[in-house]
């Protein structure tokens, strides 16, 4: 009965050290210091501005830049591509060709942080943000707004949590399989005992 006993609390710490290995390879945080920027331009007017991205993880992070939106083909990303060391920051440019009519428009600057491995390569665990441009075309002309110090990961928090549950939920199915198999086979072995005793 020990030794059954010493399987279970084995394959829980087993199942416990999994659990918080992939808790730990998974938690990425994505940071970006202006999440949200109103711009008031005329058409023909190029525009130059820039998001801040920041790295808390204790990891390096290989940053993508990429648009989407109303603008996308008038959205030039200047510092596409770049790595930033644990506790860095950087101002990524990008510039953006107002060839639109009078009227306002959304395009999003999609940042993707994927962290960086043993040997440089690049991991499959991630996590995005993105920053909102409102581009509002024939309104006076270059008056800035801009929304800053956004942290926003409650995306990639919910993936965790959830990756945490369903790993939980396991360790517990497993444990309670493992226990009504001990306890059969403890069932089975008092039946061929009394059995015995009965023949004798």
């Amino acid at each position: 009965m020990k030794t059954n006993k010493s399987f279970v609390i084995l394959t829980c710490f087993v199942l416990l050290v999994v659990i918080l290995a992939a808790v730990n390879i998974s938690a990425i945080v994505a940071k970006i210091g202006n999440g949200k920027m109103i711009l008031s331009v005329e058409k023909g007017d190029v525009i130059e501005r820039s998001i801040r991205v920041i790295n808390d993880n204790n990891i390096s992070v290989n940053i993508t830049l990429f648009s989407a939106g109303d603008l996308k083909d008038d959205t030039k990303i200047i510092d596409e591509s770049f790595i930033l060391s644990p506790g860095e920051e950087k101002n990524a440019r990008f510039s953006i060709n107002i060839t639109k009519d009078n009227g306002t428009y959304t395009t999003k600057i999609n940042v993707q942080f994927t962290p960086i491995g043993e040997n440089n390569t690049l991991e499959k665990n991630g996590a995005g943000l993105s920053s909102t441009i409102i581009t509002k075309v024939g309104d006076g002309g270059n008056n800035d707004e801009i929304i800053e110090d956004r942290d926003n990961q409650n995306d990639f928090k919910l993936e965790s949590w959830m990756m945490v549950l369903m790993l939980t939920t396991l360790l517990l199915v497993v444990v309670l399989l493992l226990l009504l198999y001990y306890s059969r086979k403890k069932r089975k072995k008092g039946v061929v005992k009394v059995n015995n005793g009965g023949k004798k």
